[in-house]
């Protein structure tokens, strides 16, 4: 089979900062529990690379997602790099908190700069159960949030405006009920399955190439190039696209590499693909229409559309 790699990548997430979050959810494997701590890449990305990197992918249709497994408005200049990428017509999304979103804030995102999309996470219809999640009982604060986003967009038609809701033991009881309520106001939301690398659980059937590696490039705050969201520690660096530059590493040796075992089947020569089931979640194998909605399922995500909410959609 064939498999196509378009000579920029889609997807382009920056590390624009990292290190730094103003929450320690237990299941985040850089500010939670994880014993790996002295791995963690801190610092940032200066404006003036940034700069280099949104140059180069200007024009070529490339959806920028500004920041790393970090919360992007907790850095004080975020937004001189938002505004660098408007100045280029570059599609943004963020997903935040939403614990440092208020009316100002809102106004500021929705009216201020252009967004795409910006989904925030919220995973519990109770304080109780946020605690338990991410570490916070602000629940209030965090879907208001969402309303002041709400009301800021007013009638207009972007940002695509989300909730996400990240499914474990401590919420699951919570999941339709998080939905039934949200779907009300939002349009969209995003249900993840908690997967963390090294669980055992197993995807039945034949394994193909992992989707992310065909339409991503995460990019970390030196310039490294990773092959996925999971390398939190910046271990599987297939260049620097500061050094080179973006459409080298994407279509360089090393990337191209990684690609060849997928596709023969040799995962393990990868030992970050080794023994993962992540790649699950990228593979949409239900998509239907249901009550006003368009739902898409993989294995480990399902997206709740509203329909009479599609004009701000980007697939």
């Amino acid at each position: 089979m064939k498999y196509n790699v378009n000579e920029y990548p889609k997807m382009l997430p920056i590390c624009i900062e990292e290190g730094f979050c103003n929450l320690a959810c237990p299941k985040c494997p850089v500010h939670g529990d994880n014993p790996r701590h002295n791995d963690i890449v801190k610092g940032r990305m200066s404006l003036e690379n940034a700069e280099k990197i949104f140059n180069e992918v200007e024009g070529h249709n490339v959806l920028v997602t500004p920041s790393g497994v970090t919360e992007p408005f907790v850095q004080n200049d975020f937004f001189k790099y938002v505004d660098l990428l408007n100045k280029r017509n570059i599609s943004i999304t963020i997903n935040s908190n939403g614990l440092l979103i208020d009316e100002e804030m809102a106004e500021k995102i929705v009216n201020d700069y252009s967004i795409s999309s910006i989904f925030i996470s919220v995973d519990a219809m109770t304080s109780e159960t946020l605690s338990k999640v991410r570490d916070t009982v602000k629940l209030e604060k965090i879907n208001d949030a969402v309303f002041c986003l709400l009301k800021a967009r007013g009638e207009k038609i972007t940002p695509r405006i989300g909730v996400s809701f990240t499914t474990e033991d401590a919420n699951k009881m919570e999941k339709d009920s998080f939905i039934k309520y949200w779907i009300q106001y939002v349009d969209a939301i995003r249900v993840n399955e908690l997967y963390q690398y090294g669980d055992e659980k197993t995807i039945q059937g034949d394994r193909p190439p992992c989707p992310v590696l065909y339409d991503t490039l995460f990019i970390g705050i030196n310039g490294n190039a990773r092959i996925c969201c999971l390398d939190v520690f910046d271990k599987t660096s297939v260049g620097n696209v500061l050094e080179t530059s973006v459409r080298e590493v994407w279509n360089g040796e090393k990337m191209n590499q990684v690609r060849k075992f997928h596709e023969i089947g040799e995962f393990d020569k990868v030992d970050l693909c080794k023994n993962c089931q992540d790649w699950s979640r990228y593979i949409f194998n239900e998509e239907y229409e249901k009550d006003g909605l368009l739902i898409r399922k993989s294995k480990l995500l399902t997206y709740y559309n509203r329909l009479d909410r599609m004009k701000n959609w980007r697939m």
